[in-house]
């Protein structure tokens, strides 16, 4: 009935206003080590802004490159925002309105024999036994992107090429399943857009 839907949202905003969300860095840095040998470290602040569709922010994200790589990081990023609809949440679904990410800063090279820094070693432990619990779903209807800066570096030839990414929007219709792409870049001062649906 409505009054239990009403008493369990009311149930989920006080866990989420009263939850220490600093206690997800550890286990969210553990969980990436564990799926790509990386180190994911999370300095800044994880902070949540309560609302019908509460918006998780966290700030100074750095995920590490290969040990081979010429910069230590391959991604940085200045702060992520993941806006969540809360009642699918009462059914264990996960569906997001919106991710955002602001200045964010790309490496993607390859040493000389052509590896890239983007491969991360194969996991060799045993796979899950059957009944595991199986992964949740996730939708997305909106991603944005806002000052993105990509070099991409050769370790063959040791050329290197960037790109400004000022911004780009992403939104999914979820009635029709189109896609719509907005963006604007900067490339050897050369400036480009892109619009359209697919």
């Amino acid at each position: 009935s409505a009054l239990i839907v009403v008493i369990l949202i009311a149930s989920v905003y006080a866990y989420l206003n009263t939850y220490d969300y600093h206690k997800l860095k550890t286990r969210i840095a553990r969980m990436v080590k564990d799926a790509t040998g990386r180190d994911l470290t999370l300095s800044g602040e994880i902070d949540l802004a309560i609302g019908f569709s509460p918006t998780l922010v966290v700030k100074d994200i750095t995920f590490s490159s290969a040990p081979w790589a010429s910069q230590p990081k391959m991604l940085k990023i200045d702060e992520l925002q993941a806006q969540v609809r809360l009642l699918p949440l009462l059914f264990r679904d996960v569906e997001l309105r919106h991710i955002g990410l602001k200045g964010v800063d790309v490496v993607l090279e390859t040493n000389p024999d052509g590896e890239g820094n983007w491969e991360f070693a194969v996991d060799e432990r045993p796979a899950k036994k059957a009944g595991a619990a199986k992964a949740t779903e996730i939708n997305i209807d909106n991603i944005r992107i806002e000052n993105l800066n990509l070099t991409f570096r050769d370790g063959k030839t040791g050329s290197a090429k960037r790109i400004n990414l000022i911004d780009l929007n992403l939104t999914r219709q979820t009635t029709t399943a189109e896609l719509t792409i907005d963006l604007r870049a900067n490339y050897k001062g050369q400036p480009l857009t892109l619009s359209g649906k697919t």
